[in-house]
């Protein structure tokens, strides 16, 4: 039978977590986010106690719905016998952000998730753009099911961009692209995609050397620095301008925003 857990509830019952494993906070986080949003599923998952009122299982659940302040709805199962079960729980692999792609929507691209949570981060970003790095923040199951949704067109990329071997922060850079000025941005990552370039000191050659050759960026802040490039040398093509060099150096230059990215529509922002 389903119970609505309170945060008072739940420190109750987590008075008889004795001998569990520790509790990781960034699981807990994880749930927290989704518990204060609104957005925690009932997925059959249980609380379990045995005979004596020893917690078996649901320690990150009650513990994040203590630390958000939001009740949830779950069912509780008691009477547990036999010790040996505790060995038996949560044994099987946890589902990625890859997994839940794949099942709910059938999203099998291997760069599609790391596309996603580069979108998330970028337009859920509240500071200053000049700003702006990578941090790679974590994105629950729940964020990664919806931003699916949100960012449309972007598994269709993904495909185009895997037959080159493409970064994943690169195809978000490209989608953010058309989402400002799809007309233009076509025309530029046609450019980088088929390799045809009218000189040497084309940005859009700049760019496809920099992504193709020159190999991926590692780190919060290569990816930075990818997505900076990215955005660069597409500001240079609008222009008309040549570049020799396409450099961005995160400790000295301020992080460049596209062309036109003002005009992407706010369905894409996500605000707190």
């Amino acid at each position: 039978m389903k119970t609505i857990i309170t945060p008072a509830m739940a420190g109750s019952i987590l008075q008889g977590n004795v001998g569990n494993r520790k509790i990781s906070q960034a699981r807990v986080d994880d749930l927290v986010v989704d518990m204060a949003a609104g957005n925690w599923v009932h997925n059959g998952q249980t609380i379990v106690l045995n005979t004596s009122g020893k917690l078996l299982d649901g320690q990150h659940r009650l513990t994040a719905c203590i630390q958000s302040g939001a009740s949830f709805t779950t069912e509780i199962i008691y009477g547990i016998e036999d010790e040996r079960a505790f060995v038996t729980i949560d044994t099987g692999k946890t589902r990625g952000a890859t997994d839940i792609l794949f099942i709910e929507h059938g999203a099998s691209n291997p760069r599609m998730a790391s596309a996603l949570k580069a979108l998330h981060e970028i337009f859920c970003y509240e500071g200053d753009y000049k700003d702006f790095l990578m941090v790679r923040r974590k994105v629950t199951n729940q964020q990664m099911s919806e931003a699916f949704h949100r960012y449309d067109g972007l598994e269709e990329l993904c495909e185009q961009a895997g037959k080159r071997r493409m970064q994943a922060v690169v195809i978000a850079g490209f989608w953010i692209l058309k989402k400002a000025d799809e007309h233009n941005a076509n025309k530029f990552i046609d450019k980088i995609c088929a390799g045809l370039f009218d000189s040497p000191d084309c940005p859009a050659k700049r760019l496809h050397d920099a992504i193709f050759i020159s190999g991926g960026a590692r780190g919060t802040n290569g990816i930075t620095r990818t997505l900076a490039i990215v955005f660069k040398a597409y500001n240079h093509f609008l222009a008309g301008k040549k570049m020799k060099i396409l450099r961005f150096v995160i400790e000295r230059d301020s992080f460049p925003l596209p062309a036109g990215f003002e005009n992407i529509d706010s369905k894409y922002f996500i605000t707190k």
